[in-house]
């Protein structure tokens, strides 16, 4: 059934993803779309080749891959260090807990300017956003899912006279897991928006640079082919960070499947 239901979703998605294509392929064509403006998709299809196979290409997204990779691994690791720090210490949630939410009310695309200024057009002013941008979720989730031990396992652990470092390893940490996992995908999508709006707003290489370039030129479909790209690497990553989840957490999965689908009664298991 489970497998019957995951074709069938496919199934549906595939569809829909063609009649879309094909009335954006037909509009574009019958003038209903202007090709300037948005062109169609084998124009775009068509664009790719010479888009991506250029010197010009690998140097620009190598700088954005930079820049993403390591803004996310920062706001990784201070999001799980800050989350383990307050979850642990009252004084320390008291102190530092309240600058945190003050601290997200700003929008994001406010700093841009002040990371150019302090950090430069160079890669530093670009981790700083993608890590800033992506801290947020992921230190929330974090927070909640090490703050939110089961009731009765935690009376459990003190019957024990479980250490708090015990209780920590062994209750708190693994209850956390589902909740990181979700703060962990949130902030990869997160850091890769907070790269390209930086580069947009100010930098000297990079696809969101490259982006701009290129629709300052009218070359939109050229545009198109770089969204796309982009696309693909960031839901290709959140793919293989859900396949994580799924192996390690296969426990919390499990559960899920079971709440998400009714068991069958007796009379439907013989169907």
């Amino acid at each position: 059934m489970n497998s019957w239901r995951r074709h069938r979703n496919w199934l549906i998605t595939a569809v829909f993803g063609i009649v879309l294509i094909s009335g954006w392929e037909m509009a574009s064509r019958t003038g209903v779309l202007h090709q300037l403006v948005v062109p169609s998709p084998t124009r775009i299809i068509s664009e790719i080749p010479a888009t991506i196979g250029t010197s010009l290409f690998l140097r620009h997204v190598t700088t954005t891959l930079t820049e993403i990779i390591a803004g996310y691994g920062i706001a990784t690791v201070v999001s799980f260090a800050l989350a383990i720090l307050l979850s642990t210490s009252d004084i320390a949630r008291i102190a530092i807990y309240p600058y945190v939410i003050a601290l997200q009310a700003p929008p994001k695309i406010t700093l841009v300017p002040i990371f150019v200024t302090w950090f430069g057009f160079g890669l530093a002013s670009k981790i700083a956003m993608a890590a800033v941008i992506a801290f947020f979720p992921m230190f929330l989730n974090m927070f909640v899912g090490l703050t939110q031990a089961n009731r009765e396992a935690d009376k459990l652990f003190r019957a024990l006279t479980a250490s708090k470092i015990q209780t920590f390893m062994k209750l708190r940490l693994p209850g956390s897991l589902p909740f990181m996992f979700t703060g962990i995908k949130l902030g990869w999508t997160m850091s890769v928006i907070g790269v390209i709006v930086a580069e947009f707003l100010g930098a000297q290489e990079g696809i969101g640079y490259l982006i701009q370039t290129y629709n300052f030129q009218l070359r939109v479909a050229e545009v198109f082919v770089l969204i796309i790209v982009l696309s693909l690497f960031t839901v290709a990553v959140y793919k293989v960070l859900e396949r994580i989840e799924a192996h390690w957490l296969f426990w919390s999965v499990d559960e899920a499947s079971e709440v998400a689908e009714p068991q069958p009664t007796t009379s439907e298991a013989y169907m």
